[in-house]
């Protein structure tokens, strides 16, 4: 016959050995069962009116602004090539630059084709030269619009 103390620790030793078992199982279970993973659904650019825009700026801190730029202005690859070319032009510390097609407004000039959309950073200042870029890039909506508006440093 056993003495009680190891009557006791064999006990306790019986459930901690239960407890893990039931644990593991219940872990191979949860790795085992399928499971379906949902991605985020991608948020479609807004378009914006002909002839019209839209310029968010952020501060990224250490001296680094972000600008998305909306352009009511007909899509196309070469004006995206004029307009990186201005801005690098304008600013050197223009990065991360890319030029995107939107959805035009329904039935206005540009709408089937889509309009401009263009994201870039730039370290420093001069939002004056970023604007004025812009501006020369899409005469037609500085204009109508009173010039790029852009805020920055």
């Amino acid at each position: 016959m056993l003495p009680s103390s190891s009557k006791t620790l064999l006990l306790a030793l019986l459930l901690t050995t239960l407890l893990l078992l039931a644990l593991l199982l219940t872990t191979l279970l949860l790795l085992t069962q399928h499971t379906t993973v949902h991605a985020l659904p991608k948020s479609k650019p807004k378009s914006i009116p002909s002839n019209t825009q839209t310029c968010k700026t952020h501060d990224q801190g250490y001296g680094i602004l972000s600008y998305d730029v909306r352009i009511g202005h007909p899509y196309s690859a070469e004006k995206c090539l004029e307009v990186r070319k201005g801005l690098k032009a304008a600013h050197a510390g223009v990065r991360e630059f890319k030029c995107k097609e939107i959805a035009g407004a329904p039935g206005g000039p540009g709408g089937p084709g889509g309009h401009v959309r263009l994201t870039f950073e730039i370290s420093g200042g001069g939002k004056r030269k970023i604007n004025e870029a812009l501006d020369e890039a899409f005469p037609i909506i500085a204009s109508g619009a009173g010039g790029f508006r852009c805020r920055g440093r």
